[in-house]
């Protein structure tokens, strides 16, 4: 995977090792959850915050 600043990839592995996921998320994974926040599904939802980073902000 490539990032838009060259200068991190080699926090890549630590990045990983830091993410009980393992892995780095992809586009459809974060466009699924922007799609539910835009839909009428969430409309009882105020003041969330909804992280979508594979667990890397749970620790």
């Amino acid at each position: 995977m490539v990032l838009a600043n060259p200068l991190n990839q080699d926090r890549i592995p630590v990045w990983l090792h830091d993410t009980p996921m393992g892995r780095m998320g992809l586009a459809p994974e974060v466009a699924s959850a922007v799609l539910f926040l835009a839909s009428e599904a969430s409309s009882l939802m105020t003041g969330a915050v909804v992280p979508v980073d594979g667990g890397f902000t749970c620790w």
